[in-house]
């Protein structure tokens, strides 16, 4: 098994403290010794002094590495941040063709479900049916309901978007009209003027047989 190694820094400040308070002490020790006229070796101090130095040399060097570390730490984080700003603004420009490209086809898919339910309320006049449900109004106001349940997420609560506001619905009750926000669009348009659709077609369905 391969041994675990860990990098232990000193407390050079503490060991730095404590060979100054060595040395004040040895000085001390000094002068009592001359005032008493025994001898001191003064080699003492000189190797304390020399730990004093060298204690401070380490601490200094000590947070000029850490600066350096930080330092270092700093540029890869700021190296890291840069990198993912540049991902996100990539990826937001993305979002925004893929919106844009989204509401072209949007507004080409509205336009044709107007023209082509402006044409069957015209074929169905024609065939002396009732066409209530998909008269202009209300095929306009199921598609507003359908626009705000697919933009909810986005508008939450208060339903609006910017300076847009939505009809206010909620995917876990019925819609204004009548439609189950469970069911897609068109399986709940399809429900919708199923009534109004049928029926003509099966009073042309009975004049063909007479």
């Amino acid at each position: 098994m391969k041994a675990i190694t860990t990098t232990f820094e000193p407390d050079w400040d503490a060991k730095h403290r404590k060979a100054l308070e060595r040395l004040e002490e040895l000085r001390q020790q000094r002068g009592v010794a001359l005032m008493e006229g025994k001898t001191f070796d003064n080699r003492l101090i000189n190797v304390a002094e020399s730990d004093v130095d060298a204690f401070a040399a380490a601490r200094e060097e000590s947070v000029r590495r850490q600066r350096e570390k930080a330092e270092e730490r700093f540029r890869i984080h700021t190296n890291d941040q840069k990198t993912k700003l540049l991902e996100v603004v990539e990826s937001r420009q993305k979002s925004i063709e893929d919106a844009e490209a989204a509401l072209k086809a949007l507004a080409d898919a509205l336009e044709r479900y107007l023209s082509t339910s402006k044409e069957a309320c015209q074929l169905i006049n024609g065939l002396g049916g009732s066409f209530s449900t998909i008269s202009d109004y209300e095929v306009r106001r199921r598609a507003a309901l359908r626009i705000s349940l697919a933009m909810k997420p986005i508008t939450g609560t208060a339903s609006r978007f910017g300076g847009i506001d939505f009809i206010n619905v909620s995917p876990a009750f019925v819609l204004g009209d009548g439609t189950s926000p469970h069911h897609s669009w068109a399986e709940a348009d399809a429900i919708k003027i199923a009534a109004d659709v049928a029926k003509v077609l099966q009073e042309k369905s009975t004049d063909e047989q007479h």
